[in-house]
Protein backbone atom coordinates (compact mmCIF):
# COMPACT_ATOMS: atom_id res chain seq x y z
CA UNK A 1 0.00 0.00 0.00
CA UNK A 2 3.33 2.51 0.51
CA UNK A 3 4.56 2.49 -3.12
CA UNK A 4 5.56 5.64 -4.63
CA UNK A 5 4.46 7.64 -7.21
CA UNK A 6 6.85 10.65 -8.61
CA UNK A 7 4.92 13.87 -9.08
CA UNK A 8 7.27 16.05 -10.55
CA UNK A 9 11.09 16.86 -10.84
CA UNK A 10 12.83 19.70 -9.86
CA UNK A 11 16.56 20.24 -11.24
CA UNK A 12 16.46 17.28 -12.47
CA UNK A 13 15.56 15.29 -8.94
CA UNK A 14 12.61 13.93 -7.47
CA UNK A 15 11.40 15.87 -4.52
CA UNK A 16 7.45 14.94 -4.26
CA UNK A 17 5.91 11.37 -3.75
CA UNK A 18 2.06 10.54 -3.93
CA UNK A 19 1.65 7.28 -2.67
CA UNK A 20 -0.88 4.85 -3.69
CA UNK A 21 -2.68 4.42 -0.56
CA UNK A 22 -4.23 7.92 -0.84
CA UNK A 23 -6.57 5.39 -3.07
CA UNK A 24 -7.44 3.33 0.09
CA UNK A 25 -7.96 6.36 2.59
CA UNK A 26 -10.47 7.77 -0.02
CA UNK A 27 -12.05 4.84 -0.44
CA UNK A 28 -12.98 5.00 3.47
CA UNK A 29 -14.04 8.09 3.50
CA UNK A 30 -15.97 8.15 0.43
CA UNK A 31 -18.03 5.01 1.33
CA UNK A 32 -18.49 6.72 4.67
CA UNK A 33 -20.38 9.31 2.25
CA UNK A 34 -21.97 6.66 0.81
CA UNK A 35 -23.68 5.52 3.62
CA UNK A 36 -24.54 8.15 4.89
CA UNK A 37 -26.73 9.50 1.45
CA UNK A 38 -28.07 6.21 2.10
CA UNK A 39 -29.71 6.93 5.81
CA UNK A 40 -30.45 10.88 4.75
CA UNK A 41 -32.51 9.61 2.23
CA UNK A 42 -34.69 6.60 3.29
CA UNK A 43 -36.69 7.54 5.71
CA UNK A 44 -38.50 9.91 3.80
CA UNK A 45 -40.04 7.85 1.29
CA UNK A 46 -41.68 5.38 3.81
CA UNK A 47 -42.79 7.85 6.30
CA UNK A 48 -46.51 6.22 6.80
CA UNK A 49 -44.28 2.72 7.44
CA UNK A 50 -42.55 4.29 9.67
CA UNK A 51 -45.55 6.03 11.83
CA UNK A 52 -47.07 2.87 11.53
CA UNK A 53 -44.29 1.01 12.99
CA UNK A 54 -43.71 3.13 16.17
CA UNK A 55 -47.11 4.11 16.47
CA UNK A 56 -46.47 8.15 15.94
CA UNK A 57 -47.47 10.78 13.78
CA UNK A 58 -45.87 11.50 10.12
CA UNK A 59 -45.12 14.65 10.95
CA UNK A 60 -42.62 13.49 13.73
CA UNK A 61 -41.07 10.98 11.33
CA UNK A 62 -39.92 13.80 10.36
CA UNK A 63 -37.53 14.32 12.58
CA UNK A 64 -35.72 11.54 11.98
CA UNK A 65 -33.98 13.77 8.87
CA UNK A 66 -34.45 17.12 11.08
CA UNK A 67 -32.30 15.72 14.12
CA UNK A 68 -28.91 16.18 12.72
CA UNK A 69 -29.82 19.94 10.96
CA UNK A 70 -30.87 20.98 14.86
CA UNK A 71 -27.01 19.36 15.35
CA UNK A 72 -25.46 21.60 13.11
CA UNK A 73 -27.30 24.60 14.28
CA UNK A 74 -26.37 24.05 17.99
CA UNK A 75 -23.08 22.91 17.57
CA UNK A 76 -21.39 23.40 14.71
CA UNK A 77 -19.14 26.75 15.58
CA UNK A 78 -18.29 24.74 18.93
CA UNK A 79 -17.35 21.67 17.63
CA UNK A 80 -14.94 23.84 14.84
CA UNK A 81 -13.07 24.85 17.53
CA UNK A 82 -12.17 21.32 18.67
CA UNK A 83 -12.12 19.84 15.18
CA UNK A 84 -8.88 22.58 14.02
CA UNK A 85 -6.68 20.65 16.83
CA UNK A 86 -7.46 17.01 15.89
CA UNK A 87 -5.09 15.13 13.76
CA UNK A 88 -6.17 13.76 10.16
CA UNK A 89 -6.54 10.19 11.55
CA UNK A 90 -8.26 10.68 14.30
CA UNK A 91 -10.72 12.81 12.96
CA UNK A 92 -11.16 9.99 10.24
CA UNK A 93 -11.89 7.50 12.86
CA UNK A 94 -14.10 9.45 14.87
CA UNK A 95 -16.87 10.06 12.40
CA UNK A 96 -16.45 6.79 11.14
CA UNK A 97 -17.02 5.59 14.61
CA UNK A 98 -20.02 7.53 15.59
CA UNK A 99 -21.62 6.68 12.54
CA UNK A 100 -21.43 3.41 13.42
CA UNK A 101 -22.83 4.17 16.64
CA UNK A 102 -25.45 6.17 15.17
CA UNK A 103 -26.52 2.92 12.73
CA UNK A 104 -26.96 0.71 15.95
CA UNK A 105 -28.91 2.90 17.30
CA UNK A 106 -31.50 2.74 14.77
CA UNK A 107 -31.09 -0.96 14.38
CA UNK A 108 -32.44 -1.45 17.69
CA UNK A 109 -35.01 0.90 17.24
CA UNK A 110 -36.52 -0.86 14.36
CA UNK A 111 -36.01 -4.22 15.88
CA UNK A 112 -35.69 -4.71 19.82
CA UNK A 113 -36.79 -1.52 21.52
CA UNK A 114 -39.74 -0.38 18.75
CA UNK A 115 -39.10 3.11 20.43
CA UNK A 116 -38.79 6.12 18.72
CA UNK A 117 -36.69 8.17 20.61
CA UNK A 118 -34.31 5.12 20.06
CA UNK A 119 -34.08 6.38 16.10
CA UNK A 120 -33.98 9.98 16.99
CA UNK A 121 -30.62 9.75 19.36
CA UNK A 122 -28.91 7.39 16.62
CA UNK A 123 -29.65 10.05 13.95
CA UNK A 124 -28.41 12.98 16.29
CA UNK A 125 -25.23 10.41 16.45
CA UNK A 126 -24.90 10.65 12.56
CA UNK A 127 -25.34 14.49 12.61
CA UNK A 128 -22.14 14.57 14.85
CA UNK A 129 -20.42 12.65 12.81
CA UNK A 130 -21.52 14.53 9.68
CA UNK A 131 -19.75 17.67 11.90
CA UNK A 132 -16.38 15.98 11.96
CA UNK A 133 -16.67 14.97 7.95
CA UNK A 134 -17.46 18.08 6.72
CA UNK A 135 -14.31 19.26 8.03
CA UNK A 136 -12.33 16.29 6.87
CA UNK A 137 -13.55 16.44 3.19
CA UNK A 138 -11.49 18.60 2.15
CA UNK A 139 -8.66 17.90 4.59
CA UNK A 140 -8.51 14.67 2.96
CA UNK A 141 -7.59 15.92 -0.17
CA UNK A 142 -5.25 18.40 0.85
CA UNK A 143 -3.43 16.05 2.96
CA UNK A 144 -2.83 13.16 0.54
CA UNK A 145 -3.55 14.11 -2.88
CA UNK A 146 -1.29 16.19 -4.72
CA UNK A 147 -2.23 19.80 -6.48
CA UNK A 148 -3.82 18.63 -9.86
CA UNK A 149 -6.24 15.70 -7.84
CA UNK A 150 -7.38 18.03 -5.05
CA UNK A 151 -10.69 19.02 -6.76
CA UNK A 152 -10.45 14.81 -7.71
CA UNK A 153 -11.18 13.78 -4.41
CA UNK A 154 -13.14 16.44 -3.54
CA UNK A 155 -15.48 15.62 -6.19
CA UNK A 156 -15.40 11.52 -5.60
CA UNK A 157 -16.32 12.28 -1.88
CA UNK A 158 -19.44 14.19 -3.20
CA UNK A 159 -20.40 11.57 -5.69
CA UNK A 160 -20.56 8.93 -3.05
CA UNK A 161 -22.82 10.41 -1.42
CA UNK A 162 -24.95 11.13 -4.40
CA UNK A 163 -25.07 8.18 -4.77
CA UNK A 164 -25.81 7.18 -1.68
CA UNK A 165 -28.96 9.85 -1.67
CA UNK A 166 -29.86 7.97 -4.80
CA UNK A 167 -29.61 4.07 -3.65
CA UNK A 168 -31.37 5.14 -0.51
CA UNK A 169 -34.39 6.95 -1.92
CA UNK A 170 -34.51 3.49 -4.15
CA UNK A 171 -34.37 0.59 -2.00
CA UNK A 172 -36.37 1.88 0.99
CA UNK A 173 -39.92 1.67 -0.28
CA UNK A 174 -39.17 -1.83 -2.05
CA UNK A 175 -38.27 -2.93 1.09
CA UNK A 176 -41.15 -2.18 3.10
CA UNK A 177 -44.44 -1.30 1.85
CA UNK A 178 -48.04 -0.07 4.38
CA UNK A 179 -50.29 -3.03 3.43
CA UNK A 180 -47.62 -5.41 4.67
CA UNK A 181 -48.15 -6.88 8.53
CA UNK A 182 -45.67 -4.70 11.05
CA UNK A 183 -43.32 -7.64 11.61
CA UNK A 184 -42.58 -8.31 8.00
CA UNK A 185 -41.99 -4.72 7.61
CA UNK A 186 -39.99 -4.45 11.10
CA UNK A 187 -37.99 -7.71 9.76
CA UNK A 188 -36.94 -5.44 6.74
CA UNK A 189 -35.86 -3.15 8.40
CA UNK A 190 -33.76 -4.95 10.41
CA UNK A 191 -31.85 -6.34 7.70
CA UNK A 192 -31.56 -2.94 5.78
CA UNK A 193 -30.68 -0.75 9.22
CA UNK A 194 -28.16 -4.04 10.20
CA UNK A 195 -26.27 -3.82 6.85
CA UNK A 196 -25.71 -0.50 7.49
CA UNK A 197 -24.18 -1.04 11.35
CA UNK A 198 -22.57 -3.82 9.46
CA UNK A 199 -21.16 -1.82 6.86
CA UNK A 200 -20.05 1.54 9.13
CA UNK A 201 -18.33 -0.78 11.86
CA UNK A 202 -16.27 -2.10 9.18
CA UNK A 203 -15.24 0.97 7.48
CA UNK A 204 -14.41 1.90 11.42
CA UNK A 205 -11.87 -0.92 11.29
CA UNK A 206 -10.66 -0.29 7.79
CA UNK A 207 -9.90 3.31 8.80
CA UNK A 208 -8.26 2.60 12.19
CA UNK A 209 -5.79 0.43 10.19
CA UNK A 210 -5.17 1.90 7.03
CA UNK A 211 -5.56 6.02 7.79
CA UNK A 212 -2.50 7.72 8.60
CA UNK A 213 -2.16 11.50 9.39
CA UNK A 214 -0.25 12.51 6.73
CA UNK A 215 2.44 10.56 4.38
CA UNK A 216 5.52 10.47 5.09
CA UNK A 217 6.30 12.96 2.00
CA UNK A 218 4.32 15.61 1.08
CA UNK A 219 2.06 15.25 -2.31
CA UNK A 220 2.92 18.47 -3.90
CA UNK A 221 5.48 21.22 -4.19
CA UNK A 222 3.05 23.57 -2.21
CA UNK A 223 3.18 21.37 0.76
CA UNK A 224 6.69 21.15 1.09
CA UNK A 225 6.82 24.28 3.54
CA UNK A 226 3.97 23.06 5.86
CA UNK A 227 5.20 21.30 8.87
CA UNK A 228 1.63 21.01 10.83
CA UNK A 229 -1.47 20.46 9.27
CA UNK A 230 -3.51 21.71 12.97
CA UNK A 231 -3.78 25.25 13.89
CA UNK A 232 -5.81 26.30 17.14
CA UNK A 233 -9.50 28.12 16.84
CA UNK A 234 -11.73 29.36 19.88
CA UNK A 235 -15.00 29.59 19.98
CA UNK A 236 -14.66 33.62 20.04
CA UNK A 237 -12.36 33.62 17.14
CA UNK A 238 -14.45 31.42 14.88
CA UNK A 239 -17.37 34.05 15.84
CA UNK A 240 -15.64 36.94 15.08
CA UNK A 241 -14.92 35.23 11.44
CA UNK A 242 -18.24 34.52 10.63
CA UNK A 243 -19.18 37.54 11.83
CA UNK A 244 -17.02 39.45 9.29
CA UNK A 245 -17.73 36.96 6.64
CA UNK A 246 -21.70 37.96 7.08
CA UNK A 247 -21.10 41.53 6.85
CA UNK A 248 -19.59 41.02 3.59
CA UNK A 249 -22.16 42.90 0.80
CA UNK A 250 -21.36 39.90 -1.37
CA UNK A 251 -20.86 36.62 0.61
CA UNK A 252 -23.99 37.05 2.83
CA UNK A 253 -26.92 37.32 -0.08
CA UNK A 254 -25.02 34.45 -2.19
CA UNK A 255 -24.83 32.49 0.94
CA UNK A 256 -28.47 32.63 1.99
CA UNK A 257 -29.73 32.21 -1.92
CA UNK A 258 -27.53 28.95 -1.96
CA UNK A 259 -29.27 27.86 1.07
CA UNK A 260 -32.50 28.37 0.26
CA UNK A 261 -31.68 26.65 -3.34
CA UNK A 262 -29.51 23.54 -2.05
CA UNK A 263 -32.73 22.54 0.70
CA UNK A 264 -35.47 22.53 -1.85
CA UNK A 265 -34.59 19.20 -3.07
CA UNK A 266 -33.81 18.21 0.76
CA UNK A 267 -37.59 19.06 1.11
CA UNK A 268 -38.56 16.98 -1.31
CA UNK A 269 -36.27 13.82 -0.17
CA UNK A 270 -38.56 14.33 2.96
CA UNK A 271 -41.62 15.20 2.01
CA UNK A 272 -42.70 13.83 -1.27
CA UNK A 273 -43.97 10.84 -0.38
CA UNK A 274 -46.31 12.53 1.96
CA UNK A 275 -47.50 14.69 -0.30
CA UNK A 276 -47.96 12.55 -3.28
CA UNK A 277 -50.32 10.88 -0.84
CA UNK A 278 -52.52 13.71 -0.46
CA UNK A 279 -52.14 15.12 -4.22
CA UNK A 280 -52.43 11.63 -5.88
CA UNK A 281 -54.41 9.60 -3.72
CA UNK A 282 -56.18 7.84 -6.45
CA UNK A 283 -52.53 6.32 -7.27
CA UNK A 284 -51.14 2.51 -6.51
CA UNK A 285 -47.65 2.53 -4.98
CA UNK A 286 -47.27 5.76 -3.59
CA UNK A 287 -43.89 4.92 -1.57
CA UNK A 288 -41.95 3.47 -4.49
CA UNK A 289 -43.10 6.49 -7.45
CA UNK A 290 -42.08 9.05 -4.45
CA UNK A 291 -38.58 6.75 -4.13
CA UNK A 292 -38.18 7.13 -8.28
CA UNK A 293 -38.65 10.62 -8.53
CA UNK A 294 -36.25 11.29 -5.60
CA UNK A 295 -33.70 8.67 -7.03
CA UNK A 296 -34.07 10.64 -10.47
CA UNK A 297 -33.78 14.15 -8.68
CA UNK A 298 -30.07 12.98 -7.01
CA UNK A 299 -29.06 11.12 -9.61
CA UNK A 300 -29.07 14.03 -12.05
CA UNK A 301 -28.16 16.34 -8.97
CA UNK A 302 -25.28 14.34 -8.72
CA UNK A 303 -23.91 14.49 -12.43
CA UNK A 304 -24.68 17.87 -12.79
CA UNK A 305 -22.97 18.96 -9.74
CA UNK A 306 -19.52 16.95 -11.07
CA UNK A 307 -20.03 18.66 -14.73
CA UNK A 308 -20.32 22.20 -13.28
CA UNK A 309 -16.98 22.41 -12.24
CA UNK A 310 -15.26 22.38 -16.06
CA UNK A 311 -17.50 24.56 -17.21
CA UNK A 312 -17.48 27.25 -14.61
CA UNK A 313 -13.46 27.09 -14.89
CA UNK A 314 -13.32 27.46 -18.60
CA UNK A 315 -16.30 30.51 -18.82
CA UNK A 316 -15.74 32.40 -15.85
CA UNK A 317 -19.42 33.21 -15.50
CA UNK A 318 -20.01 32.76 -12.07
CA UNK A 319 -22.57 34.93 -11.43
CA UNK A 320 -24.52 34.69 -14.93
CA UNK A 321 -24.35 30.35 -14.77
CA UNK A 322 -25.69 30.77 -11.16
CA UNK A 323 -28.45 32.73 -12.01
CA UNK A 324 -29.46 30.54 -15.20
CA UNK A 325 -29.85 27.60 -13.10
CA UNK A 326 -31.64 29.23 -10.40
CA UNK A 327 -33.82 30.48 -12.54
CA UNK A 328 -34.50 26.70 -13.83
CA UNK A 329 -34.99 25.71 -10.59
CA UNK A 330 -38.18 27.77 -9.78
CA UNK A 331 -39.17 26.67 -13.61
CA UNK A 332 -38.73 23.14 -12.13
CA UNK A 333 -40.83 24.14 -9.04
CA UNK A 334 -43.54 25.57 -11.19
CA UNK A 335 -43.66 22.55 -13.21
CA UNK A 336 -44.21 20.73 -9.64
CA UNK A 337 -46.69 22.75 -9.23
CA UNK A 338 -48.55 22.69 -12.01
CA UNK A 339 -48.42 18.64 -11.90
CA UNK A 340 -50.39 18.90 -8.95
CA UNK A 341 -52.67 21.17 -9.79
CA UNK A 342 -53.46 19.29 -13.19
CA UNK A 343 -52.84 15.57 -11.55
CA UNK A 344 -50.48 14.62 -14.22
CA UNK A 345 -47.75 12.35 -13.11
CA UNK A 346 -45.69 12.79 -16.45
CA UNK A 347 -45.50 16.66 -15.35
CA UNK A 348 -43.96 15.47 -12.12
CA UNK A 349 -41.71 13.34 -13.35
CA UNK A 350 -40.12 16.46 -15.88
CA UNK A 351 -40.21 18.51 -12.99
CA UNK A 352 -38.36 16.77 -10.59
CA UNK A 353 -35.35 15.80 -13.19
CA UNK A 354 -35.16 19.01 -13.91
CA UNK A 355 -35.18 20.25 -10.11
CA UNK A 356 -32.24 17.47 -9.48
CA UNK A 357 -30.48 18.90 -13.02
CA UNK A 358 -30.44 22.61 -12.21
CA UNK A 359 -29.70 22.00 -8.32
CA UNK A 360 -26.64 20.65 -8.86
CA UNK A 361 -25.68 23.31 -11.25
CA UNK A 362 -26.62 25.92 -8.86
CA UNK A 363 -24.92 24.30 -5.31
CA UNK A 364 -21.93 23.60 -7.08
CA UNK A 365 -21.92 27.59 -8.53
CA UNK A 366 -22.35 28.85 -5.30
CA UNK A 367 -19.71 27.45 -3.90
CA UNK A 368 -17.48 28.19 -7.00
CA UNK A 369 -18.59 32.11 -6.03
CA UNK A 370 -18.28 32.32 -2.63
CA UNK A 371 -14.53 30.90 -3.41
CA UNK A 372 -13.72 33.76 -5.77
CA UNK A 373 -15.53 36.60 -3.64
CA UNK A 374 -13.93 35.47 -0.08
CA UNK A 375 -10.31 35.16 -2.25
CA UNK A 376 -7.84 35.02 -0.77
CA UNK A 377 -9.51 33.93 2.64
CA UNK A 378 -10.07 30.14 3.00
CA UNK A 379 -13.39 28.75 2.71
CA UNK A 380 -13.34 26.81 5.88
CA UNK A 381 -15.41 29.48 7.59
CA UNK A 382 -18.02 29.63 4.78
CA UNK A 383 -18.56 25.81 4.66
CA UNK A 384 -19.34 26.02 8.28
CA UNK A 385 -22.12 28.66 7.57
CA UNK A 386 -23.33 27.03 4.83
CA UNK A 387 -23.92 24.22 6.85
CA UNK A 388 -25.51 26.18 9.58
CA UNK A 389 -27.69 27.81 6.90
CA UNK A 390 -28.71 24.59 4.78
CA UNK A 391 -30.15 23.24 8.56
CA UNK A 392 -32.11 26.35 9.06
CA UNK A 393 -33.70 26.22 6.03
CA UNK A 394 -34.16 22.49 6.06
CA UNK A 395 -36.25 23.07 9.60
CA UNK A 396 -38.28 25.75 8.12
CA UNK A 397 -38.90 24.39 4.58
CA UNK A 398 -40.47 20.67 6.45
CA UNK A 399 -41.83 22.14 9.00
CA UNK A 400 -43.67 24.66 7.71
CA UNK A 401 -44.40 22.67 4.78
CA UNK A 402 -45.62 19.52 7.35
CA UNK A 403 -48.41 21.70 8.52
CA UNK A 404 -49.28 22.89 5.46
CA UNK A 405 -49.50 20.13 3.95
CA UNK A 406 -51.38 18.58 7.03
CA UNK A 407 -54.08 21.58 7.55
CA UNK A 408 -54.22 22.81 3.78
CA UNK A 409 -53.53 20.80 1.06
CA UNK A 410 -50.82 18.88 -1.20
CA UNK A 411 -50.98 21.96 -3.78
CA UNK A 412 -50.37 24.43 -1.42
CA UNK A 413 -47.08 22.54 0.22
CA UNK A 414 -45.12 23.03 -2.92
CA UNK A 415 -45.80 26.97 -3.27
CA UNK A 416 -43.39 27.46 -0.53
CA UNK A 417 -40.14 25.72 -2.44
CA UNK A 418 -41.23 27.94 -5.56
CA UNK A 419 -41.18 31.11 -3.64
CA UNK A 420 -38.25 30.12 -1.77
CA UNK A 421 -36.22 29.66 -5.43
CA UNK A 422 -37.91 33.06 -7.00
CA UNK A 423 -36.89 35.24 -4.03
CA UNK A 424 -33.38 33.65 -4.20
CA UNK A 425 -33.25 34.49 -7.93
CA UNK A 426 -34.08 38.10 -7.05
CA UNK A 427 -31.61 38.23 -4.18
CA UNK A 428 -28.91 37.00 -6.42
CA UNK A 429 -30.05 39.20 -9.33
CA UNK A 430 -30.12 42.28 -7.11
CA UNK A 431 -26.40 41.85 -5.34
CA UNK A 432 -23.11 43.53 -6.85
CA UNK A 433 -20.56 40.52 -7.10
CA UNK A 434 -16.56 41.78 -7.38
CA UNK A 435 -14.37 38.80 -8.01
CA UNK A 436 -11.19 39.77 -5.32
CA UNK A 437 -9.15 36.75 -7.16
CA UNK A 438 -9.65 38.33 -10.39
CA UNK A 439 -9.07 42.07 -9.07
CA UNK A 440 -5.88 40.94 -7.09
CA UNK A 441 -4.52 39.06 -10.67
CA UNK A 442 -5.18 42.14 -12.15
CA UNK A 443 -3.53 44.48 -9.42
CA UNK A 444 -0.39 41.97 -9.83
CA UNK A 445 -0.13 41.99 -13.65
CA UNK A 446 -0.53 46.01 -13.34
CA UNK A 447 2.16 46.13 -10.83
CA UNK A 448 4.26 43.70 -12.88
CA UNK A 449 3.77 46.27 -16.07
CA UNK A 450 4.94 49.55 -14.38
CA UNK A 451 7.76 47.65 -12.33
CA UNK A 452 8.67 47.00 -16.20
Amino acid sequence: MNKVVMEKKENGQNKVKVYKKRWCILTVVSLYGFLLGIDFSSFGQINNVLAKLFAIQPWQVDWLNLAAPVVYIVMTIHTSAVISSVKFRHLTIIYLAILAVGFIFVLLSVSITREFPCAVIGQVCIGFSVLFNFAGIPVTASIWFPSNEVALAVAVQMLARGLGEVVGSFVSPYLVHINRPVEQNQFHLMIFFGALASAAFLLTVFGFVFVENRPPSTPSFAQQNVTDQISTFTVKGILKECKVILTNKTVAPVLIAGCMCYVVIVSYTVLLSSILHKGFPSTRNINTLSGRLVMLAWALSTVSSLAAGPIIIKTRAYKGFLLINVFGMVLSCACVLLSFIFQNIFLLYIGMAALGLFDGFAVTCVLELLAEVIYPKPMTHITQLFLCGTAIMQLVYITVNRVILTNVGAIEANILTLVACMLAFILLLITKTSYARTEMNESNENASLLEN
